[in-house]
């Protein structure tokens, strides 16, 4: 196991890398699980990301619990994202969210 993958592994459980790696790289949440997967391919020029296969498949898993958000949680994610586009609506929040 690679020193990389030893941290992923080690994070608190409710640690979210979901919102670091799409704070990062700009991608939305359906989009972020795909480009996991296949080693972040649509960065832009110059950018590279690059995961072992274990700590992509702890990302992954931590993505995964984290779909099972609480009501609470989609609030305060609705506002950060008002905050950052006050143009968004809640159907462009939602369809984001899927």
């Amino acid at each position: 196991m690679s020193h990389g993958s030893r941290l992923y592994r080690q994070q608190h459980a409710k640690f979210r890398f979901g919102l670091r790696y799409r704070a990062i790289t700009g991608l939305d949440k359906a989009e972020l699980p795909e480009q996991i997967r296949t080693g972040f391919p649509a960065l832009p020029a110059g950018c590279h990301i690059e995961l072992d296969r274990q700590s992509a498949e702890w990302v992954l898993q931590n993505l995964r619990e984290q779909i099972s958000v609480r009501t609470d949680r989609m609030v305060e994610e609705l506002r950060d994202g008002a905050r950052s586009n006050p143009e968004i609506t809640v159907g462009e929040f939602l369809q984001r969210a899927e």
